[in-house]
């Protein structure tokens, strides 16, 4: 969506695509320049939950944006959540898995991250009957409303001892 709401909301050509679409993708590398020089604990569940909340909640603030600068900001910030919430989401997986069923567990998740073609066919379609921006407003604030109770519960399950890293 970020090519329609690049040249629909912010009436931007394909250079201000490529900086918003390289944005994203700082925020992502500098989030796991950050996680992979830590060098003790990790708190991997705070971080997960950290990042599920606060993603969608930026992706509210980056739908209702107009200014292309502050666009780039939003999505360095999303960038740095998607890192937090992609690294530990496989590190959850595999830590609490037991040991003869990670290979299942990890098969279980690359199913369920196939499924995101599906969700971005129905933000097209979507975006097609309302726009762009409040289909991604919308999309972000069911996804926020669905995570949270789940997000939550996994934060209160505290610390597990293999979360100690080397």
């Amino acid at each position: 969506m970020l090519a329609v709401f690049s040249r629909d909301v912010l009436r931007a050509g394909p250079e201000w695509l490529g900086a918003l679409v390289a944005a994203d993708g700082l925020g992502s590398l500098l989030g796991a320049l950050v996680i992979a020089s830590r060098r003790g604990f990790v708190a991997h569940r705070r971080l997960f939950v950290s990042a599920v909340l606060i993603a969608p909640v930026l992706l509210i603030v980056f739908a209702g944006a107009r200014w292309r600068w502050v666009c780039i900001v939003i999505l360095v910030m999303i960038g740095l959540a998607e890192s937090g919430f992609s690294t530990m989401q496989s590190t959850l997986v595999l830590l609490t898995a037991p040991e003869e069923r990670r290979g299942g567990a990890m098969g279980i998740l690359s199913a369920c991250i196939g499924t995101q073609p599906l969700g971005t066919l129905w933000l097209g379609i979507f975006a097609s009957g309302i726009g762009v921006a409040p289909a991604i407003a919308l999309n972000s604030t069911l996804a926020f409303l669905t995570i949270a109770p789940v997000a939550l519960t996994l934060a209160r399950l505290g610390p597990r001892r293999e979360t100690a890293t080397a």
